[in-house]
C-alpha cells in the first residue's frame, strides 16, 4: 500500500464512490506523518542553519531568499498535507438516517447539514436542510471508519 492511496480514498470519499477503507488505517497514517516530519526537520535545519550563512558569502543574495521562501512554501504545503486527511480519519461525527440509509454528519450550518456516506455508490447527499422530512437523527456518535 502506498501513501497516495490514503488520498485516493479520501477523494473517492468526496466523491461518494466506494473505495479501500483499510488505505486510512492508522498504521499507515503514522508512517506518513513521520516521513512528513522528517522531510519538515530537514527544511527547517536547511532554513536555519545553512541558508543565512549562505546569504552573508554571495554576492546576489535575491537567489538565495527565492530558495528559502520555495523551501518554506515546500515545508508548509508537507505539514498541509500530512494534517490535512487527520479529521476524516480520527474524529468522531454523528451517526443520522436520511432518506433510510445511514449517513454521517460531517458540517453544520445554521440551517443545513454536510452529510456523507462513505460506502453508498451514489451521490444523493451533500447539502441537506436541518429540517428535511427524510433525515432522522439517531444519537449516536462515531468515526467514519471504525469498524462495527
Amino acid at each position: 500500500m502506498r501513501v497516495s492511496d490514503v488520498y485516493v480514498a479520501i477523494d473517492a470519499l468526496r466523491n461518494g464512490i466506494p473505495f479501500d477503507a483499510p488505505a486510512l488505517s492508522t498504521a499507515r497514517g503514522a508512517i506518513q506523518t513521520a516521513a512528513s516530519g522528517f522531510f519538515v526537520l530537514v527544511i527547517g535545519l536547511l532554513l536555519g542553519l545553512w541558508i543565512p550563512g549562505l546569504e552573508t558569502r554571495v554576492v546576489d543574495a535575491r537567489t538565495v531568499r527565492l530558495v528559502k521562501s520555495a523551501a518554506l512554501v515546500v515545508a508548509v504545503i508537507t505539514l498541509a498535507m500530512a494534517a490535512a486527511p487527520r479529521r476524516i480519519v480520527w474524529d468522531a461525527f454523528e451517526v443520522v438516517r436520511f432518506e433510510g440509509r445511514e449517513a454521517f454528519v460531517v458540517g453544520v450550518t445554521a440551517d443545513e447539514v454536510f452529510l456523507v456516506a462513505p460506502l453508498v455508490r451514489d451521490r444523493t447527499f451533500g447539502l441537506v436542510a436541518r429540517d428535511h422530512p427524510g433525515l432522522q437523527r439517531t444519537g449516536a456518535v462515531r468515526r467514519i471508519f471504525e469498524a462495527r
